[in-house]
């Protein structure tokens, strides 16, 4: 009976320490390498102008946990941050129903924003209201940082 009780510690402590054969891959966030080509915006609150140069990035969240989830997401060229091309009340809110993919996408706009480089990073944060008091996670559920590729826009544009 000792050698029996021996034997099932010694199986259940190599059990334990080994990973589950069915553990679900991390989520991921692709960002597309090219971004939208350059439009105007208008981000006044009336539309009454100035419209500026804008882009948008893309991004695909690969088996994002459902919930709701807060977006950080930056586009940086020339060493510049640039805001976000909307003034939509809960642009920083992002769902994700648990599905393989997700689409996320963000535009930027600035006076100086122009064709070719930048840096854009997206990440997710877990935003979860409990008795009416809602907070977000201090860690990323998931991010990425990427070089972006911002196109020419076609002549007469």
């Amino acid at each position: 009976m000792r050698r029996l009780a021996v034997v099932l510690v010694s199986v259940l402590a190599v059990a334990a320490g080994a990973a589950p054969a069915s553990a679900a891959p991390p989520s991921s966030i692709r960002i597309k390498a090219k971004t939208s080509e350059i439009y105007l915006y208008d981000g006044s609150p009336t539309g009454t102008g100035p419209s500026e140069p804008a882009t948008t990035v893309s991004t695909v969240v690969r088996r994002c946990p459902a919930g709701d989830y807060f977006l950080q997401a930056t586009l940086v060229q020339d060493g510049v941050s640039l805001p976000w091309a909307t003034t939509a009340l809960g642009a920083g809110e992002a769902y994700c129903s648990g599905t393989r993919r997700t689409p996320l996408v963000m535009g930027f706009y600035g006076p100086d924003l122009h064709p070719g480089r930048a840096t854009a990073h997206f990440a997710l944060y877990r935003y979860d209201c409990v008795n009416g008091i809602c907070s977000v996670s201090d860690i990323a559920t998931v991010e990425a940082t990427r070089t972006v590729h911002i196109p020419r826009s076609h002549p007469g544009t």
